[in-house]
């Protein structure tokens, strides 16, 4: 469970939730450089320049329902502890509309296995259960391994259980496109309405600028288009965290330099000096007008 610190009054606090984009744990260094523990994202970077004290409430991995849960049960602990809401301000990196999760009670069979590449969450003091998060891109991947002569990774075959879970989700319960982009939607919507009812500073941005595939032709459908126009796009920062490092960074992305991926085919992880300089230039500025 997240640990807040108490308030202290003067201070400013940066609240901050998102993906592995923002998540503390999965960051990582320059590999030219020596790893000196820095494992900081936009939202540290963005409060040290700012002179805030960063509550960091992301996990990697999760969908957008989990963040806007992370926000508000921060928010509610955060107000238990005499937090005033003058001095919060509230900082969200939306993941991709595809991703989700579903609850599994302690007293519930495990699903999968050790070594299966997703981290059950438990955010919630005192919980009896746990969240286990689901992507398209895993499910796929997990699959292509478990059914290979020759796999890159030798996943434990009890892994099949997380993969037909996954299948059940994105081909039958969940599979309509313009469901899952209304589920997106309403977690933006819903936060929103939140932090504005309480009278708390905000901003939104994206991981990635199609993060709620705003470019394709079914966002379009007027199920969606309803719901789009309650929202106030004006507080997200422009285009996406990996488009904006992308054209203003030199500095090669994670998966480039340890895994030898092509930036141009693949959505890869700012390194932390890259999510200084996005924090420095782009997170910072829009705060400050507010």
């Amino acid at each position: 469970m997240l640990n807040i610190p108490e308030y202290e009054e003067g201070k400013k606090y940066l609240v901050v939730a998102g993906c592995s984009f923002t998540a503390p744990t999965n960051q990582w260094p320059e590999t030219n450089l020596p790893n000196d523990g820095t494992s900081n994202s936009w939202g540290e970077h963005t409060a040290d320049e700012l002179d805030m004290v960063c509550i960091n409430a992301a996990f990697s991995g999760v969908g957008n329902n989990m963040i806007m849960r992370q926000v508000l049960y921060t928010l509610s602990r955060m107000f238990e502890m005499g937090y005033p809401t003058s001095a919060i301000t509230v900082g969200v990196m939306w993941s991709g509309y595809d991703r989700t999760e579903i609850y599994k009670h302690d007293w519930e069979p495990k699903i999968g296995a050790k070594g299966v590449p997703f981290q059950p969450r438990r955010p919630i003091k005192d919980s009896n259960g746990e969240w286990i998060p689901f992507n398209p891109a895993t499910v796929s991947y997990i699959e292509e391994q478990l059914d290979s002569k020759t796999p890159f990774v030798k996943f434990n075959p009890k892994a099949r259980e997380y993969v037909e879970i996954g299948k059940s989700i994105y081909f039958k319960t969940w599979a309509n496109e313009v469901q899952r982009i209304i589920h997106s939607l309403q977690c933006v919507m819903g936060t929103q309405e939140f932090l504005i009812n309480r009278n708390i500073k905000y901003f939104f941005h994206r991981y990635v600028e199609d993060c709620f595939s705003e470019q394709s032709e079914v966002y379009q459908d007027p199920e969606i288009s309803w719901i789009s126009n309650l929202i106030n796009w004006e507080k997200f920062i422009p285009s996406g965290e990996f488009e904006w490092c992308y054209e203003n960074t030199k500095t090669k992305f994670i998966e480039e330099t340890r895994l030898g991926w092509d930036r141009k085919h693949n959505i890869m992880h700012p390194t932390v000096i890259q999510h200084k300089k996005y924090a420095e230039e782009m997170v910072v500025p829009f705060i400050k007008n507010l």
